[in-house]
């Protein structure tokens, strides 16, 4: 949910900034203002459903709708944490997917101030998730190894000494693909009895 004074604040910094002049606005101050004024359509109920919406009117009637989740629900979309036999909705489903693809370091890369900015007035929102996410799996397998003095095993009985190898697993799989981050593949090598071999823990 996002508290109604801070989106009051929001949207007065991008009026203040529509005032300029457009040859004084930088590339991504132009596309910042695209998604403002989509937004600000959106809530006054101007935007026209009966012709394909623009990729800011598209954005911003998804972020509409995992505002509206949020508030409803008092928390963000969460479908792989849910208490077991949970079953998660299609909405729930299509908004965590959505909200992950915003997040990505690929996809923020691509974003713009606006986007950056609505996101973070949502209660609970982080940036960072994926890091944080990261982070968090990271630390549980160095807590193994520290108290096992081994690495967790894909064939365990223990549910969460599989997940912990399967985390592992991916990890050198990224390698091999050449898509893990140089801070991970430093803070992975920095590991005791961390190896890469050839993705089997």
């Amino acid at each position: 949910m996002t508290p109604p004074e801070l989106l009051r604040q929001l949207h007065a910094k991008y009026a203040e900034l529509a005032e300029q002049l457009s040859e004084a606005l930088s590339p991504d101050e132009k596309r910042s203002l695209k998604y403002y004024f989509a937004e600000v359509a959106a809530l006054a109920a101007e935007a026209d459903m009966g012709r394909p919406a623009d990729r800011a009117t598209a954005w911003v009637a998804t972020m509409l709708e995992l505002d509206a989740f949020a508030s409803r629900h008092g928390r963000l979309p969460r479908v792989n944490r849910r208490p077991t036999g949970a079953v998660a909705s299609t909405e729930e489903v299509r908004l965590e997917q959505w909200l992950n693809y915003q997040t990505r370091p690929t996809t923020v890369s691509l974003g713009c101030s606006y986007q950056a900015d609505r996101l973070a007035l949502i209660t609970g929102f982080s940036a960072t998730r994926f890091n944080d996410r990261w982070r968090a799996q990271y630390e549980g397998y160095r807590r193994f190894l520290f108290e096992r003095q081994r690495a967790p095993l894909l064939r365990s009985v223990n549910p969460a000494e599989r997940a912990l190898a399967g985390w592992a697993a991916k990890q050198r799989l990224h390698r091999r693909n050449g898509s893990l981050p140089a801070d991970r593949h430093a803070a992975l090598d920095a590991l005791p009895q961390w190896a890469w071999g050839t993705g089997r823990s």
